[in-house]
């Protein structure tokens, strides 16, 4: 599946693409929605290579300078494609074939036997033949980095094939001999080595997680030129990286029972996870298109939404137009349901909330003099008590016990002289009541013993 433009808006951030912050998820993935810039300004050093039997066909090719992760896993997938274009990798191929089946025939062969001393020869030279195409391999990659990046790849070289130590073809780790130069193997480990200075031990899995868990479609991609096709493609590009990724079932000691997680996703798999990060109505429009549907074709599904994309934005476009009319009028559902909202405007993202703006406080000049403990309920131009020189305004009628005119924070005072007034009154009606009860109580037993008397 091509595609004139398969390039992301330069608009949008890493930030757009993804759910939340992606480094609480395992750590920062080595590989993100958005590509890194090439530096075009930069020069660049190129080198040549011939190609065919004849040596006949030239190509020239920049040296690999770059310093971002995505870029080194890119220069390895190259450097595959590389060796294949130059015949080494069939080579390697075809001469290890020859020797484990002579390797074979050997161990099931006496020493005396006919034909042993060809075999042995035969298996000496595939042998030799596959250490001389490992090293030719090994020098083109040196031929295809900056000058800087030279020293970092010798030692890790070295320290891949000579040292004692590796992971064999079952995963287990062999600590009694070196690798050497045995064929593709040795290439593998030694360009996984050499991205581990710059990816963690566990990038694959990082990866995975990223891919099945982390992308989803921008909600403000659209208006800023996204295409469905333009990032499920970059998507689909990505899970082609993880074979190439240094993984955890790489390091020492790993449990056997650990899967390789540099293996790229199946496509029905890719598919779920393409689908997960559309928008929900999109995602809903295509399953109410196809049914009873299980997408396993991850370029039919690209193209299946890239064709219902228009008609999903068609409809986006309506439903918003529809809420805008409904608003400018005043028939919105929600208003109509009775749950009133507030048209103040809502606050975009990073805004801070606004401070509240405190009240003035008030004070009376005149009251923080002579009755200080209303002075904070007026301001001095409200007070309607004292006067300037210190004299109380004048009441309203002639009761000692009336309210101030217009004031009720004045009535403080009078409201103390009626509560003790009333405090007093209490009091007397109290001791009333208790001698009234004592005299009924006289009274009562003053009668009873007069019957008493009379009855007798």
């Amino acid at each position: 599946m091509a595609s004139w433009n398969n390039k992301l808006p330069t608009t949008l951030e890493n930030e757009s693409y993804e759910r939340g912050d992606v480094t609480k998820q395992g750590g920062l993935p080595p590989i993100r929605v958005v590509p890194p810039k090439e530096d075009d300004e930069k020069k660049k050093n190129s080198v040549s290579f011939y190609f065919n039997e004849d040596m006949s066909i030239k190509d020239t090719y920049d040296k690999f300078t770059g310093s971002e992760a995505e870029q080194g896993i890119v220069h390895v997938m190259f450097f595959y494609q590389f060796l294949a274009k130059k015949g080494i990798t069939a080579v390697i191929d075809e001469q290890t074939v020859i020797r484990d089946d002579n390797r074979s025939h050997l161990r099931v062969m006496d020493e005396n036997d006919n034909g042993r001393q060809e075999i042995q020869e035969e298996l000496d030279a595939a042998v030799e033949e596959i250490e001389n195409k490992v090293t030719e391999a090994l020098d083109l990659f040196e031929q295809l980095l900056g000058s800087a990046l030279v020293a970092d790849w010798n030692t890790t070289c070295r320290n891949t094939l000579e040292v004692h130590g590796y992971i064999n073809e079952n995963d287990l780790y062999i600590s009694n001999r070196a690798l050497g130069k045995i064929g593709m193997r040795s290439i593998d480990a030694c360009l996984k080595a050499w991205l581990r200075l710059k990816v963690p031990k566990d990038c694959a899995e990082r990866h995975r997680r990223y891919i099945s868990t982390q992308i989803v479609c921008p909600a403000s991609g659209y208006s800023k030129g996204l295409k469905i096709k333009t990032l499920l493609i970059r998507v689909k590009e990505m899970n082609t990286y993880l074979e190439y990724m240094p993984c955890l079932k790489d390091t020492k000691n790993a449990p056997p029972s650990m899967p390789r997680a540099n293996k790229p996703f199946e496509e029905y798999e890719l598919c779920i996870y393409m689908l997960t990060l559309l928008p929900t109505g999109f995602k809903e429009m295509y399953y109410a298109r196809k049914g009873e549907h299980f997408p396993c074709n991850v370029e039919q599904l690209i193209e299946d939404l890239d064709r219902m994309e228009p008609e999903y934005l068609a409809n986006k476009k309506m439903m918003a137009e529809i809420r805008a009319i409904k608003q400018s009028t005043g028939t919105s559902s929600a208003r109509s349901s009775g749950s009133q909202k507030s048209n103040k405007r809502k606050m975009e993202p990073g805004e801070t909330i606004p401070k509240r703006e405190k009240r003035a406080s008030k004070l009376c000049q005149h009251c923080a003099q002579w009755s200080p403990q209303i002075k904070g309920t007026h301001n001095t131009k409200d007070c309607l008590r004292w006067n300037s020189d210190g004299t109380e305004k004048q009441k309203r009628g002639s009761s000692s016990r009336s309210n101030y005119k217009g004031s009720n924070a004045h009535s403080m005072d009078e409201m103390k002289e009626v509560f003790a007034t009333m405090k007093k009154q209490n009091e007397k009606l109290l001791k009333y009541v208790k001698k009234s009860k004592k005299s009924r109580r006289g009274r009562r037993g003053y009668e009873s013993s007069g019957s008493d008397s009379d009855s007798e």
